[in-house]
């Protein structure tokens, strides 16, 4: 597949939120304003978290599947993620 970048993105997220599979989160059902997320914070991180990849219980939901929030930066010769260590 190709792509065509239209404006460069530099991810503005320098700790994007990795769970794994069975991590617990605390979810702020405050937020949810978006069909199919639910924020949730873990470890003084947070980030919206796919409904899907949750198993919801009152203010926690448990992790079904691994998750990373990394995003990805665009620039004008290309895309690739963007990984810090």
């Amino acid at each position: 597949m190709k792509v065509k970048v239209i404006r460069e993105y530099i991810s503005e997220f320098s700790n994007p939120l990795k769970l794994r599979k069975g991590d617990i989160v605390v979810i702020d059902h405050s937020k949810n304003k978006h069909a199919g997320w639910k924020f949730g914070k873990i470890n003084d991180n947070e980030a919206w978290i796919p409904k899907a990849y949750l198993d919801v219980n009152g203010k926690l939901g448990k992790l079904n599947r691994d998750y990373d929030a990394t995003d990805m930066s665009f620039h004008w010769f290309g895309f690739f993620p963007k990984h810090e260590n």
